[in-house]
């Protein structure tokens, strides 16, 4: 009997199908990851539009305090110049009221209360990156450097009024510049006539040349520190003015 042998396949697959598979799951591996990655672009521009949002913020409440400290600094440069030249003439009863308003104004330092914490979240957090305009990025950095040196000077004039504050100590009674104090804390500086014009005033302890001539002399070094801050922050308020209309700009922001 003859016998026929029939041949099967044996279920092996050829190279072509073997390149679809590869190709199909490649594509749909490269479809995800582009879906993933726009995902993420989209997300992080969305946090990149709320930290601008806080930038700007905090500019605006930069440019408002700034413009205070600038008032209060143009207070302080008044006191100062108006007491070194009182305490060159001699002392009457008209003026030592008058020395010791000034005296006690020239003790008030209104220090720069910045508004840095989105910048410092950013720059702790490593999500600078995110700002993609350079521009801003390089005009808060350059802002955020310029007001952490002016907190030194700052410090350095606080130390400075402290020990004026001890020179007056051995020429102005105490219980006199401290009714001042509250006064002014009841009316404040817009109405200085109503609060500083009571017959509170002790005549000054000393007429001692040394003594005056120090606190002369503390003066004219908060007159000159006072002045070159006050510079600084005129310097400041239009540094945050132009971060804010960069912001407004590159953002099309109104």
């Amino acid at each position: 009997m003859e016998v026929h042998h029939h041949t099967h396949a044996n279920g092996k697959k050829n190279w072509k199908s073997y390149f679809w598979e590869f190709l199909m799951l490649f594509l749909a591996v490269f479809c995800g990851f582009l879906a993933e990655n726009q995902r993420e672009r989209l997300v992080e521009h969305q946090r990149e539009k709320q930290y601008i949002n806080s930038l700007l913020l905090d500019m605006k409440q930069d440019t408002s305090a700034l413009s205070e400290n600038i008032r209060s600094r143009e207070r302080r440069r008044i006191a100062a110049d108006s007491l070194i030249y009182l305490l060159d003439i001699p002392v009457s009863k008209e003026t030592q009221n008058n020395i010791y308003n000034y005296a006690n104004n020239l003790t008030a330092v209104q220090i720069f209360n910045y508004s840095n914490s989105t910048i410092q979240q950013l720059k702790s957090s490593g999500l600078l990156r995110l700002i993609r305009k350079a521009d801003v990025v390089n005009s808060i950095n350059f802002y955020d450097l310029r007001i952490s040196r002016h907190k030194v000077r700052e410090e350095n004039e606080l130390d400075l009024t402290l020990e004026y504050e001890k020179a007056i100590s051995s020429v102005l009674d105490a219980t006199t510049i401290e009714s001042i104090g509250d006064s002014l804390a009841t009316y404040g500086f817009k109405e200085p006539e109503s609060a500083l014009k009571k017959p509170v005033y002790k005549p000054l302890l000393t007429t001692d040349p040394d003594k005056i001539n120090l606190v002369k002399g503390l003066a004219a070094q908060l007159y000159n520190r006072n002045l070159v801050n006050y510079f600084w922050l005129i310097r400041f308020r239009k540094q945050a003015a132009d971060i804010i209309e960069l912001i407004k700009k590159e953002y099309h922001l109104k």
